[in-house]
């Protein structure tokens, strides 16, 4: 109950939390004109050929009807498998798995991340976008923090006059509990390098996009960050995903690297929201405060301006 309620309110902070972007409206609206259920990739498309011609407007086209067509069903996990004693096997079967995904995908539209991200890959092939995809870690709920790197997401990397982007079509689609929520969003869509690398670790580092790379045991060891607020890792306090109710002074020091002005409440195991008092510290830009965790505690969300901006284990 707790990890749903967590969560629910991650993914409604992201929401939330979304920020202005590029001026997509006309082709928002064109591909609600679509068909729900495209017949084939192919047809798809299609359409998505005639009716834009730039990389941008096409990746937010296929981005954008996959997230308002396909939902999430855990039940589509290994629905399709295949095994292989042989690379050339390997290959041969690959390319025919991979088909008959996307085609699973478009009939049923319902599927797990690698559904969306294959589909995501096809359409992009189809209407000449380059891109490939990215498997990895990803982080979204409290048993994320603190454990082992686990090849457990996939997602994809395209391309916009020869820049690399980030997209994340199955966590832009909603959010599943104990079932499927659609709620489309675009805050996986073209996502700066720096907040997508605090919930999503590739296996190869370079598919960070970032001149620094985030170290693999540090984002085992981070909290789950959700709002865009958080300008900087590097500046964040505590770092460390996990608290220790019973550390030596009885209080956490928590320093935000957030902009000035923004109102800091705390919540507890998904309870109610309570406001703390900060200061602002000059030097290194950031919000501070201090705060004792209350016995009995779980977990911690820190909120920004009433959205989750932060959440913390509690050990």
């Amino acid at each position: 109950m707790i990890r749903a309620i967590l969560f629910c309110l991650i993914f409604f902070g992201l929401n939330a939390a979304l920020k202005a972007q590029e001026d997509f409206a006309r082709v928002d609206a064109v591909i609600q004109l679509y068909p729900a259920q495209a017949q084939s990739a192919e047809q798809l498309a299609t359409f998505i050929n005639r009716d834009f011609s730039s990389e941008a407007d096409k990746l937010r086209a296929i981005y954008g009807w996959i997230i308002n067509n396909i939902a999430y069903d855990p039940a589509e996990y290994k629905a399709l498998d295949y095994s292989f004693t042989t690379v050339a096997e390997r290959n041969k079967k690959q390319e025919k798995f991979r088909e008959q995904l996307i085609t699973r995908v478009l009939e049923k539209q319902v599927a797990v991340c690698e559904g969306y991200s294959y589909l995501f890959e096809r359409l992009c092939e189809l209407t000449g976008v380059q891109s490939y995809l990215v498997r990895g870690d990803s982080k979204a709920s409290l048993d994320d923090i603190a454990r082992s790197f686990d090849v457990n997401h996939m997602w994809n990397v395209a391309y916009i006059s020869g820049q690399a982007f980030l997209f994340d079509p199955t966590w832009g689609a909603g959010r599943y509990t104990d079932r499927f929520i659609k709620d489309p969003t675009y805050r996986f869509f073209k996502t700066d390098p720096q907040h997508f690398s605090y919930s999503h670790f590739p296996q190869l580092q370079e598919d960070q996009l970032l001149e620094f790379p985030l170290d693999r045991a540090v984002f085992e060891r981070m909290p789950i960050i959700v709002d865009e607020a958080i300008s900087d890792y590097a500046l964040l306090s505590p770092q460390e995903g996990v608290l220790q109710s019973t550390n030596s002074s009885g209080r956490w020091f928590f320093s935000l690297p957030v902009p000035k002005g923004l109102t800091v409440s705390l919540s507890f195991d998904g309870g109610g929201i309570k406001p703390v008092k900060t200061t602002w510290n000059k030097e290194t830009a950031t919000l501070d405060f201090e705060m004792e965790i209350p016995l009995g505690a779980k977990f911690l969300i820190v909120h920004l301006d009433e959205r989750p901006g932060v959440v913390y284990l509690i050990d």
